[in-house]
């Protein structure tokens, strides 16, 4: 089968950020299938319209230069998102695919998918990581009417034409429904834990002599995007009421992104940066693993808005696969399948005193920290395992 697969954002191990197509992609190869990603090469800040076709692990990838990053106003990513989708789309179209799989987000992805399918017996099978535009409404990314009532008839669109529709969370799978897509037509398979990757660390001496200021400390990890939506603030104010149970705890933030800055002056300003709160440039997927095993449990923020609740995010579950308890500020599905597993906590989102004392009541009892490890680690093997959710996906594309 010749895959086309849509995914602007497309990652390898080699760099930071989520690799779920990546993973997918190099275990179609492996199960003889041709696959073809059209993607985006945004770390040079140009434009440019030439496609560099690079072969990785069997994965032929086609990428055009579009920059872009989370410092990026609404206005400059809806137009990111529109250049890219007008040039993968011809460039999708003449690669004449057996399916087309498009994997948002933007939604804007699924231009390209449609327009490489239009006319033909093609099917397209469409991925929803972010339920949009519910969420970029909510955050006030689009205020327009107009734009509104244009990406809401996208949405329509783009669940009406496909094949088949694969949503990240039970919470986006109920999302998808209420826009009129029958259930049978969608299938949820969760982001993954690559417990292979993440459970051979037997050694942080690595990790420590590249962060030789966290030798000795127990730490919260947080490896991701300061963006807005992150909220990464929360975690400074963490650290700050914790400072006062156990000074000994850091807390540390690996990533980049728009607010960057401003949690590190927020850190500065509240007198905690450099002491029980460090902030660290992100690392490669392949380093993670170095990081995960030296942490005491990891974390993953989200500002007070009830319509990112249903998100998936990779933290969580490289979390699981690593086998660490994980720590959130948010209510919807993760809440509730940390406090029936026992694999890790929900922390109140409004207070940072009433969060570090629900805290550090739970990493001061040794049994509950092992239990939260065990619970971790076994929905990373039978729940969320790479193979597992993969063979899953084989079969969405190949029933299309």
């Amino acid at each position: 089968m010749k895959i086309v697969y849509l995914h602007q954002y497309f990652n390898t191990a080699d760099v930071a950020g989520g690799t779920r197509s990546y993973e997918f992609a190099r275990r179609l190869v492996r199960q003889g299938h041709e696959v073809h990603v059209v993607t985006s090469s945004r770390s040079d800040g140009r434009r440019d319209r030439t496609w560099k076709v690079t072969p990785i692990e069997g994965i032929v990838v086609h990428a055009i230069s579009q920059p872009y990053d989370n410092a990026m106003g609404p206005r400059e990513r809806v137009a990111a998102f529109l250049r890219f989708a007008v040039y993968s789309a011809v460039r999708a179209r003449s690669l004449r695919g057996d399916v087309v799989f498009a994997t948002s987000t933007p939604l804007t992805i699924a231009i390209p998918a449609i327009l490489a399918t239009l006319g033909r017996k093609t099917p397209f099978v469409m991925e929803v990581r972010d339920l949009w535009p519910t969420v970029p409404i909510a955050l006030g990314y689009l205020r327009n009417p107009v734009t509104r009532v244009l990406a809401k008839a996208l949405e329509r669109i783009a669940y009406a034409r496909a094949s088949h529709i694969v949503a990240l969370s039970e919470g986006m799978a109920k999302g998808v429904a209420s826009a009129g897509v029958d259930p049978l037509q969608i299938t949820v398979i969760p982001n993954l834990s690559d417990t292979n990757r993440f459970r051979g660390v037997t050694d942080c001496r690595a990790f420590y002599d590249n962060y030789p200021q966290l030798e000795g400390r127990p730490f919260i990890v947080y490896t991701g995007t300061f963006g807005h939506v992150n909220g990464v603030e929360y975690m400074a104010d963490l650290a700050k009421a914790y400072n006062s149970l156990d000074s000994d705890v850091a807390f540390v933030a690996f990533g980049d992104g728009g607010r960057r800055n401003a949690v590190s002056e927020h850190a500065d300003k509240i007198g905690v940066l450099g002491k029980n709160f460090f902030i660290f440039d992100p690392v490669p997927k392949r380093e993670l693993p170095n990081v995960l095993a030296a942490s005491l449990a990891c974390s993953s923020w989200v500002i007070p808005i009830v319509e990112l609740e249903a998100n998936s995010a990779n933290k969580l579950f490289d979390a699981f696969a690593a086998g660490r308890p994980m720590l959130i500020n948010h209510g919807g599905w993760q809440s509730e399948l940390l406090a029936g597993s026992g694999a890790g906590l929900e922390l109140s989102s409004t207070s940072a005193v009433t969060a570090a004392e629900w805290l550090f009541k739970h990493l001061s009892d040794t049994d509950w920290l092992e239990n939260a490890r065990t619970a971790s680690e076994e929905l990373g093997t039978t729940r969320f395992e790479v193979e597992l959710l993969f063979s899953k996906f084989e079969q969405v594309l190949l029933a299309a």
